[in-house]
């Protein structure tokens, strides 16, 4: 969620609202992510990295509870007649079966744009998180559950003009 925001609909030279929200809602444990999307998002050196390596601590460490839970998880996908092998082994390989094992572990909602496709061979987010007991929720959802509110301000200047405060030290990074 967090690279196609800043690539997109919440981009940091316009929407720093959302990304100070975000800060203040991981400050109060109402939102966050793990460090192996962290690692994902650090393998780009743009904006949506450099917010990230500002705030580590939005990014909670593996513990021996979510690992236990991504064993079981991995069991249970090996396991299932509905994906390929090496559709399962690909999305073991990346952030968000790990991200899954965290929410099952620790009674998370998921905040994904993914949708349940049941006849693809693709493994998405909400296929597995169903899988295993998560409750996945669309971004909006989560905003307006918790209140995010876009004020228009002035707009951020454009290259070779003067720039507003850096919305990525929004919350003074940690």
């Amino acid at each position: 969620m967090f690279i196609e925001a800043a690539n997109t609909y919440y981009s940091f030279d316009y929407a720093s609202g959302f990304w100070k929200w975000l800060c203040e809602h991981g400050k109060k444990d109402s939102v966050g992510s793990i460090r192996e999307v962290l690692d994902e998002i650090k393998e780009k050196d743009d904006a949506c990295a450099e917010w990230a390596k500002g705030h580590p601590s939005f990014f909670a460490e593996k513990d021996p509870k979510s690992l236990q839970v991504y064993v079981d998880l991995t069991t249970k996908l090996y396991a299932s007649p509905r994906y390929p092998k090496q559709a399962v082994g690909k999305f073991l390989q990346d952030a968000d079966a790990h991200l899954i094992a965290h929410a099952a572990a620790h009674g998370h909602t998921l905040v994904t744009r993914e949708v349940v496709e049941p006849k693809r061979a693709k493994i998405k987010i909400p296929d597995v998180a169903k899988l295993m007991g998560v409750t996945c929720i669309q971004p909006w959802q989560l905003f307006r559950k918790n209140g995010l509110n876009l004020v228009q301000g002035p707009p951020r200047a454009i290259a070779g003009q003067a720039i507003l405060p850096n919305p990525l030290s929004c919350c003074g990074g940690q």
